[in-house]
């Protein structure tokens, strides 16, 4: 399995989250083709604003955004499975550059490989304070 996660709550994003998240895309993409597995994803200004990994979900927990592409079938091993990847990333680029965020992801062969989605976040709940209670 390959996970993208980002966080998009600076600058960066703030005039155009769809070009600058397509501008991600299509980095993580070129970088995949070339035998890249695992990196950070860069903000237009070199902030690290998240991750691409085939290892390590715990990342995802404080994303915006979350992209998983499952890499078990055919397509994989039929196309090369870095320039599979890297074609996948290319087209989820073009899809958020035309304004979506939430979408699914495919193979060459029209199979259904994963998502891209914006995370709910659940609000952390505050503890009250009460008399005699616990103390923070």
């Amino acid at each position: 399995m390959i996970r993208l996660t980002l966080n998009t709550g600076n600058d960066a994003f703030k005039d155009d989250i769809h070009s600058e998240v397509a501008r991600i895309l299509r980095d993580a993409s070129f970088k995949y083709a070339e035998g890249q597995t695992n990196f950070p994803m860069r903000d237009i200004n070199g902030n690290t604003v998240g991750k691409l990994s085939t290892d390590d979900a715990s990342h995802a927990l404080n994303a915006d955004l979350s992209l998983t592409i499952e890499t078990d079938n055919a397509a994989f091993e039929d196309e090369g499975f870095e320039d599979e990847v890297a074609r996948i990333l290319a087209s989820a680029a073009d899809k958020v550059e035309e304004t979506e965020l939430d979408f699914t992801l495919r193979d060459i062969n029209g199979n259904t490989v994963g998502r891209m989605s914006e995370v709910q976040r659940t609000p952390t709940p505050t503890r009250r304070l009460t008399p005699g209670g616990p103390s923070l």
